[in-house]
């Protein structure tokens, strides 16, 4: 029993000789040059077809073609869900904003900012629409625009997100500095505003040639 299961007697017997009968009249021969053996045992005789196709040299049987495309039916529904959810929570918190920004605490946390980052997660969660678009559901074409999308909706709302908090950030060190020296300074939102336009530009820049020369 232990030598009909870790010794095959089909696999390293009878099939090398069915394999080179079939390859001198057909040319053909396996693509795979590794054969599994065991542990188990061939328990029923070859089928109909198996007979059948072996008695044509296999001319007139095909063998179906197997590819995986990585396509992502079952996960799509859950990332389009959490988009949606991230999405209507970040234009949530922008109408907030916008209808609190007179109030003392908002108004101090720099309204603007605020409606930034919001604006900036938004894009982000964005990027997983595109993302979740392949050829199960949409043309190449289709595919192709998707494809191009998805680094501008990421880029852009990661560079207005972060451009915000480092802009919020720096002014606030600005001004902490100039008190320690006994200054009185003022400083505008519009006062570090050039950082976020110089990284916006780059951004825009970068995005555009990529897309121009190398689109796919």
């Amino acid at each position: 029993l232990l030598f009909g299961v870790d010794q095959n007697p089909f696999m390293q017997g009878y099939m090398p000789v069915w394999l080179l009968t079939i390859m001198a009249h057909t040319k053909q021969h396996l693509r795979n040059q590794y054969i599994e053996t065991g542990p188990m045992l061939i328990e029923n005789a070859p089928s109909n077809a198996l007979k059948t196709c072996a008695a044509n040299h296999f001319s007139v049987c095909p063998r179906p073609v197997d590819i995986n495309m990585n396509q992502i039916e079952k996960i799509r529904p859950v990332g389009i869900a959490l988009a949606a959810i991230a999405m209507s929570l970040s234009l949530g918190l922008l109408v907030w904003v916008w209808y609190y920004r007179e109030t003392p605490v908002v108004c101090k946390s720099q309204p603007l900012f605020l409606g930034m980052i919001c604006v900036g997660a938004f894009l982000m969660a964005a990027t997983i629409i595109p993302l979740s678009v392949d050829d199960s559901v949409a043309t190449v074409e289709t595919c192709t625009v998707a494809c191009i999308a998805t680094p501008w909706f990421l880029w852009i709302g990661f560079i207005i997100t972060f451009s915000a908090l480092y802009s919020k950030i720096y002014r606030i060190s600005k001004l902490l500095n100039d008190s320690n020296k006994f200054r009185r300074v003022k400083i505008t939102v519009w006062d570090v505003m050039p950082t976020f336009c110089i990284l916006i530009t780059l951004t825009l820049m970068f995005l555009l040639v990529w897309s121009v020369v190398d689109p796919m």
